[in-house]
């Protein structure tokens, strides 16, 4: 067996969790040709970073773009069952010249690496690809996240009619959570889906049982993620305002870039809270695990989400999560025994529950550490790469009945 993944930019520093899950796939002796559509420029100690193949760029010039056509085409004279692919992808869809050129120019790349199974890491791809997976004979099946399924079905109706077509062409979605496959249902009722939860990185398995022994008189706070609308960072920094008001002396610590970076300037500047909120940008996951050992509290104020990776990563070094309520974080976190889960945008709930576990030191130790006891059992790179590896068995096997 052997499976072709294709990634949209390599390395990306926010899409650790994936190279995790990959990488885990190479160590159960799986045969991966491994593509990507953009060049990344984050530095990461990825173990296959030079067994990745960049596709060709759809940015160049259009003179550049046809030559690269033009040798792409030669190469696959070799095959007729290619050209026969190729020619149903290209000449069945696009309207004029100029759709059927970059047709082609995206598709015919990933037909000449074609292998017996093709993975999509998230629905995005699935969607800009769907003229392949509807004609191809290989095996696709792609991944569902948060935004492939809560937020960008909103933004187009396009996006949307495109998607519930992918997720009946595929052969399998991989849904990282039960909330996210009971949303990609109510699109498709005949999609075949499978639940298989995120799985942590070896990084965040040797880890401290209790949060930060050295805490004194400041509550270090801590969040990771992507700088956008969806992390509902700016509700965070009302609830923080408002903690700051009832008397608790704290420190919140954001990780994570992006282009809602500006508006979260604003909004501390704006709250007076500069001396106690810190925007510390993008770091590596290293320093990510050193700041997440060296926290109390882990805060999480999303307003949309599948299962956060940044809130199992937490919860596995035994870090209390406040976090909000919305698509699958009840999946991770089950009752109050293993965090906090708040309503979205509810500041004041929010601050509440930081408010509760400044005050005790022994509900974050009791907190933390059974959040850690559940996402190891739960949330195992084991069972991750088992079920996986068992879909691509299955899948393989209905084609060939």
């Amino acid at each position: 067996m052997k499976v072709t993944v294709l990634f949209d930019t390599f390395p990306s520093l926010s899409e650790t969790f994936l190279y995790n899950t990959v990488h885990s796939w190479q160590r159960a002796g799986v045969e991966l040709n491994l593509l990507s559509r953009k060049r990344g420029t984050t530095i990461q100690d990825i173990p296959f970073l030079s067994e990745v193949k960049y596709l060709p760029s759809e940015s160049l010039v259009l003179p550049v773009r046809v030559l690269i056509l033009f040798w792409l085409v030669l190469r696959l004279l070799s095959s007729p069952q290619k050209i026969s692919l190729a020619w149903r992808c290209i000449s069945k869809y696009g309207k004029g010249i100029r759709e059927k050129f970059q047709q082609a120019y995206r598709i015919i790349p990933l037909i000449l690496n074609q292998t017996e199974i093709m993975y999509f890491p998230f629905g995005g791809m699935a969607v800009k690809y769907l003229e392949y997976i509807r004609e191809t004979n290989a095996q696709v099946i792609f991944s569902l996240r948060g935004s492939d399924i809560n937020v960008e079905p909103l933004r187009s109706e396009r996006y949307r009619d495109r998607m519930m077509e992918a997720l009946v062409h595929a052969r399998a979605v991989h849904c990282v959570c039960h909330a996210i496959e009971s949303k990609a249902r109510s699109l498709s009722a005949s999609a075949n889906l499978h639940v298989i939860h995120t799985a942590l990185g070896r990084e965040f398995l040797h880890s401290k049982n209790t949060p930060n022994e050295d805490v004194g008189e400041v509550l270090e706070i801590v969040s990771v993620g992507r700088l956008d609308w969806k992390r509902g960072l700016e509700h965070g920094i009302v609830a923080a305002r408002e903690l700051s008001l009832r008397g608790v002396n704290f420190r919140w610590q954001i990780i994570g870039d992006g282009n809602y970076r500006l508006p979260l300037q604003w909004a501390i500047r704006d709250m007076g809270m500069g001396d106690q909120i810190f925007l510390a940008g993008p770091l590596n996951q290293k320093d990510v695990a050193q700041a997440l050992q060296n926290a109390d509290v882990f805060f999480h104020p999303s307003i949309t989400d599948g299962i956060s990776n940044a809130v199992l990563e937490a919860m596995s070094l035994g870090l209390p999560v406040v976090a909000c309520d919305v698509g699958g974080m009840r999946e991770a976190i089950p009752s109050d025994d293993h965090g906090l889960l708040v309503p979205a945008r509810h500041w004041k709930r929010m601050a509440d529950g930081l408010e509760q576990l400044s005050k005790d030191r022994k509900l974050r130790e009791r907190v933390g550490s059974a959040a850690r006891t559940f996402v190891r059992e739960k949330f195992s790179a084991e069972s991750q790469t088992a079920k996986f590896l068992s879909l691509f068995d299955r899948v393989v096997d209905q084609a060939v009945s």
